[in-house]
């Protein structure tokens, strides 16, 4: 066996280390190609994390006294001598799930939290700011859950209040909605918080009406309380009542009450759809079309993976009947466009649920189920592995029956 011992190498000139543009090949590995795009990798420059970026990407940070020069490799931001700068990817959520009030009882304020690693039953977390909560539209960062208070009355219910995930106690105020709505869908990519479509007004706020489907985006940076602002561009097609999923780089939004003539028959003045729109997360970015569910459908739910965007229940046919109360199971993996593909079963039909996610697990909860052919408001909290298909399990119950609820996950310290 043969030993070579190097203590330094210097180029021709002896001026410095020598440049190997093409990589040192050593016992058949490229020592340059463990760093893909490290000898062409482009620059960023900037004093906050950069996201959506690919590996090899350098980032120049010129902040105050804390200059540093880093590179994107493993989802990390590591420094040149080799410290993990920054995380790459921003946290979304947690092991610990939350509904936020809908329209259930009486008291129509309560936010419940429950173990997303263990089968059991949600606990009171603590209240909303508003006591008649008739939609809930929530997201956040890990650390952070923020909830638009909605309320069909969209004239003077654009609240957006928030909890922090690890301590328990009641929701505090975040800000305003910059489109004053209802039925929109929440979405984070770590950072940010935005909020698509729905039915309102296609303005900014003080409302003035008419009432109709937008396909506005508003947004918040989660860790800042504030007023959202507009996103900047807008999705292709009015919607409301529709899901979406999300990772760090990509938003998917899916279904919904679509305006008559479009989509499949639901009643005489609206109809459910079944298109799929991918949405960057950079600000300002439009949606585009990238597929269709396996059936047209309205007040469904997504949850997600990093990878993984399920989609679950809803509303499908003519009447919002018991046995229109769909039980069915969507997944599109965020990397991919194209139709969306069966994963499985909810346990019954069901519709006006809610959801939340940690990595692996998906949770679907509340909402009307078709029970026996009726409709029945329900409790039931039921997982979906995600990274293998298959059918919902019963997982434990919420406090109370309740519908129209929204789910986000959040560290439990």
């Amino acid at each position: 066996m043969s030993e070579v011992k190097v203590d330094k190498i210097t180029n021709r000139v002896g001026t410095g280390a020598p440049r190997f543009p093409n990589g040192i090949t050593i016992g058949g590995q490229t020592v340059a190609s463990q760093y893909p795009g490290v000898l062409a990798g482009s620059i960023v420059e900037s004093n906050g994390t950069p996201t959506n970026v690919s590996a090899g990407t350098y980032w120049f940070n010129d902040s105050g006294a804390n200059k540093f020069l880093a590179i994107y490799y493993d989802d990390n931001w590591i420094g040149l001598s080799g410290e993990v700068v920054a995380g790459g990817v921003q946290p979304m959520g947690g092991d610990r799930g939350f509904s936020l009030a809908g329209t259930g009882p009486s008291t129509d304020d309560v936010v419940e939290y429950w173990d997303l690693t263990t089968t059991s039953n949600a606990q009171t977390f603590g209240n909303t700011l508003t006591t008649d909560i008739n939609w809930s539209a929530a997201c956040g960062n890990g650390t952070r859950v923020i909830n638009h208070e909605a309320y069909s009355n969209i004239s003077t219910y654009d609240t957006i209040s928030y909890i922090t995930s690890a301590t328990l106690g009641n929701a505090v105020d975040f800000g305003n909605t910059f489109h004053q709505r209802v039925g929109e869908a929440a979405a984070s990519n770590g950072t940010y918080g935005i909020f698509g479509a729905g039915y309102g007004a296609t303005g900014p706020a003080p409302y003035s009406g008419p009432a109709a489907r937008i396909d506005d985006i508003d947004y918040v940076t989660i860790s800042t309380t504030g007023n959202a602002a507009d996103w900047g561009d807008v999705l292709p097609t009015n919607r409301s009542y529709l899901a979406c999923a999300d990772n760090s780089s990509y938003v998917l939004f899916a279904g919904g009450m679509a305006n008559a003539g479009e989509g499949s028959p639901y009643t005489s003045s609206s109809n459910v759809a079944g298109e799929m729109y991918k949405l960057s997360t950079t600000v300002g970015s439009g949606g585009t079309l990238i597929g269709d569910l396996s059936d047209d459908r309205g007040i469904l739910k997504g949850a997600e993976s990093p990878t993984r965007a399920l989609f679950m229940g809803g509303l499908i046919g003519s009447s919002s009947t018991a046995s229109n109360w769909c039980d069915i199971i969507d997944y599109m993996d965020f990397a991919s466009e194209g139709n969306a593909t069966d994963f499985g079963n909810l346990v019954r039909g069901n519709a006006y649920g809610g959801a939340c996610s940690n990595d692996t697990t998906a949770a679907y909860f509340g909402g009307y189920d078709n029970i026996s052919g009726s409709t029945t408001e329900v409790a039931d909290i039921r997982y979906i592995t995600m990274a293998t298909t298959g059918n919902a399990t019963d997982a434990g119950d919420l406090t109370r029956a309740d519908h129209r609820m929204d789910g986000a996950s959040g560290f439990a310290s």
